[in-house]
Order: C-alpha cells, then sequence, then structure tokens
C-alpha cells in the first residue's frame, strides 16, 4: 500500500492497542509543520502468520472509540512545529536573503524596500 507514492512499511511514532485492536499513528512534515495520521484495524492469524486488517467487528466498536480517544490525547501532547535542527534548509529572514543578493554583508549599507 502507498501513501502519495512513498511504502507504509515506516514504522509508526506510536502505537496503542486493547487486545488485537491497534492504533498506528504516524508522523508526517509538511511545511515545517507535524502532521499525524493513524490506521485502525486489528491484528488477526491467517495460516500461523499475524496480519493487519482493518476489518471491525460490532463488539469492537467501544473499545476502538477508548483507543481513538487516547490516540487524540498523544496527538495533541506532540511539537508540531519542526524542530530547527532538523530542517534541510536553514531559515534565512528574508532581509538577510536580500543582502546576500546584492552582495552587501550583513549589517552593512541600506536596503530600500519598496512599500
Amino acid at each position: 500500500m502507498t501513501n502519495h507514492g512513498q511504502a507504509r512499511s515506516r514504522t509508526p511514532a506510536h502505537v496503542l492497542s486493547n487486545g488485537d485492536l491497534r492504533v498506528k499513528i504516524y508522523r508526517n512534515e509538511h511545511k515545517r509543520r507535524y502532521l499525524f495520521n493513524f490506521v485502525v484495524g486489528r491484528n488477526y492469524s491467517e495460516h500461523g502468520t499475524i496480519k493487519f486488517g482493518s476489518s471491525l467487528g460490532e463488539a469492537d466498536l467501544e473499545p476502538m472509540r477508548v483507543l481513538l480517544a487516547e490516540a487524540m490525547e498523544w496527538i495533541e501532547k506532540q511539537p508540531r512545529a519542526v524542530e530547527p535542527e532538523r530542517l534541510s534548509v536553514p531559515a534565512v529572514p528574508p532581509l538577510e536573503k536580500s543582502r546576500r543578493s546584492l552582495g552587501t554583508p550583513p549589517g552593512k549599507g541600506a536596503i530600500h524596500e519598496d512599500p
């Protein structure tokens, strides 16, 4: 299964469970912010192999509701801004970019911006 061209084989940021039920939470970076996606389902056994499926039964609704509430609490406690050291390109204020493009060292010369 893919998500915008990326394989879903990466490790979840957090997993909540209740019996065979699971909520897997994935953290994604987008425009210097963290966003969270989650996958809900259950573990089941097929021919001796443990698999993960998204089919839930009626009796699973209440336990899954509790897991989703816990997932929401966990997500709310997470930082939303990407830490500066994780950014691939250092953030440069627009004025500094202008000085560099003019060949003027920071703090030297006057730069006039159009209103």
